[in-house]
């Protein structure tokens, strides 16, 4: 009886505190709710947030709808402040807006729900309010809010459709299914169909089998979509019949009339063959290098030569296209061929003495070793950038000499570091509709080399727009590979690194691009107490790369350098 009595007393204690609380909330949201609409408009963005936040935690059910409406509008003023400017994006400060939105994902109802989901859906008004709005829904697992989301998927404005599929997937619901599927099928680009895959990968369902292998029997599915596709039916069946559409296909019809499946050949299918850059597998299918090129890559190497990526002997792409065009009876331009391999060579033997050296051996072995279906350019940058082509080109054999040449012939050591410009540069690339291209499609293995200058269709290249609105145009390179020392970001548009971090991670959300960085160089003694030409910011770049969902790479001298048998 005494412990009934004691558990009973601990109830009322508790109830009693919770109505406590909420009698409290009245008076605590007051104060934060006046104080916020007399600092919202400061000219201070930490101010901005600390006022976003102090209303943020006051928040309780009777006031979300006027929360609601608040925050909603503290997220459009916040964009406001860049007035569709593009030198001015970066001052839409992204804390602000998040703190915003982890508000807005606190709202549960009915009222405020509803004034939400009108603003998502509003096409008249703000596109970026409304991603960001859309951002907060997946959270809110309502009937409403899912419906709106999946009609969302269909507008044509392109951060809308990712938004809604990112919230569709972080609730986890089955409801944009069909929808999904049809999309990667039709003429879009490839940020959407990343995000419709992802929602399909969250969904695991056996039932998707036939409509993704249906999927991939359009050849101009594009390379990174194709890859994902490809991975999630692996995991869907367990089987791995290559990325042609082709195998799948057979292996399905024989599935379905119960017959053994057929053997996959690699050798006959499209296929895009891996390449290793610093140790990071590289399979997409557009693909920039980045290489730091300011007087900091010159400081000494002190690691070992041998701890650059290596490929087996077989695997070399010229002996892989004589060998293709043997089998299809094609002429093969040997001049070409050799020449490639005499630039390699030379490459090789350079020594190096220097962070630039062994950055410029690594990305000659890398490009030498791209798929011809691979895309790619480099940009180079100090205080400036300088991109080595304009355009995405593929890997052919005339473009790896162009591209080894410009390694051998004209790189070299610039100035001081203008850190985050390099980045915006790379938003700048974006898909630009044309008719055709000059360049042969590759060999069915995917190491078909384009000697005979065969006209292929193609509807879209990937092109250097330096003009461009890059928040919102689309269809450019989907992974980056940075190589760096990291003791930059000390001059141009942003100087401080976590700005830097705020600023990416913003456009991450909106631009799939994944940007995958290596470290290279000195790494601190003392990583709180950075030196600023000698030592490389390791905690920056690895917060760089995490923030666009990139792979970082710790190749500085203490992480390679050779251990002493």
């Amino acid at each position: 009886m005494k412990k009934v009595t004691g558990v009973l007393i601990g109830l009322c204690l508790l109830l009693s505190n919770s109505f406590m609380g909420i009698a409290q909330n009245p008076a605590q949201w007051q104060e934060a709710r006046q104080r916020f609409i007399e600092k919202k408009n400061s000219p201070n963005p930490t101010l901005r947030f600390k006022v976003a936040k102090e209303l943020v935690d006051a928040i309780y059910p009777t006031v979300e709808y006027d929360a609601a409406t608040l925050l909603v509008e503290h997220i459009k003023n916040e964009i406001e402040r860049a007035k569709g400017n593009i030198d001015r994006e970066v001052e839409v400060r992204f804390p602000v807006i998040e703190i915003s939105i982890e508000g807005l994902k606190k709202v549960t109802q009915t009222k405020a729900v509803e004034y939400l989901v009108k603003v998502a859906s509003d096409v008249k008004s703000n596109w970026r309010v409304r991603f960001y709005v859309i951002q907060a829904f997946a959270v809110i697992n309502t009937p409403t809010v899912i419906n709106a989301l999946v009609k969302l998927i269909d507008e044509p404005n392109i951060p809308i459709k990712i938004a809604s599929f990112r919230s569709l997937t972080e609730l986890n619901v089955p409801d944009a299914t069909q929808r999904s599927c049809q999309l990667l099928d039709e003429d879009i680009t490839w940020e959407v169909k990343v995000a419709a895959v992802e929602y399909l990968t969250m969904l695991n369902s056996p039932e998707l089998v036939e409509p993704l292998i249906n999927v991939i029997q359009n050849e101009s599915l594009d390379g990174c979509v194709r890859i994902k596709v490809v991975d999630l039916l692996k995991k869907l069946t367990g089987e791995d019949m290559g990325i042609s559409g082709r195998p799948w296909l057979e292996w399905w019809k024989k599935k379905q009339e119960g017959e053994k499946a057929p053997v996959y050949r690699p050798g006959e299918t499209i296929s895009i063959i891996p390449v290793l850059y610093y140790g990071i597998t590289v399979t997409s299918a557009r693909t920039i290098f980045i290489m730091d090129i300011s007087d900091s890559m010159g400081q000494t190497a002190t690691f070992s030569d041998e701890h650059y990526s290596r490929r087996d002997e077989s695997e070399d792409p010229c002996k892989r296209a004589i060998k293709d065009a043997e089998s299809r009876e094609e002429p093969i331009n040997m001049a070409l061929i050799e020449k490639l391999r005499e630039l390699k060579k030379k490459l090789d033997v350079l020594p190096v003495t220097s962070r630039f050296g062994a950055a410029r051996k690594e990305l000659a072995n890398a490009v030498y070793y791209l798929d011809p279906s691979v895309e790619f350019t480099i940009i180079t940058f100090d205080r400036a950038q300088y991109p080595w082509k304009e355009t995405l080109v593929s890997a052919s054999i005339e473009n790896k000499i162009a591209a080894l040449e410009y390694m051998y012939r004209k790189l070299g050591l610039g100035m001081g570091t203008y850190f985050y410009e390099i980045l915006e540069l790379v938003y700048k690339f974006v898909g630009k509709e044309q008719e055709q291209t000059t360049e042969a499609p590759p060999l069915k293995s995917g190491y078909g080399t384009p000697l005979t200058g065969v006209i292929k269709p193609k509807k879209w290249m990937v092109h250097l727009k330096r003009n461009c609105n890059y928040i919102n145009e689309f269809g450019g390179a989907d992974n980056v590979f940075m190589v760096t020392d990291g003791s930059g970001a000390r001059m141009g548009k942003i100087i401080d690194k976590n700005e830097i971090v705020n600023e990416i991670k913003k456009l991450s959300q909106i631009r799939g691009i994944r940007f995958n960085i290596i470290a290279v160089g000195e790494p601190p003694i003392n990583p709180d107490l950075l030196h600023p030409t000698l030592d490389v910011d390791i905690k920056f770049l690895s917060k760089l790369a995490e923030s666009t969902g990139g792979v970082f790479k710790d190749k500085t001298s203490k992480a390679t350098k050779p251990k002493n048998n």
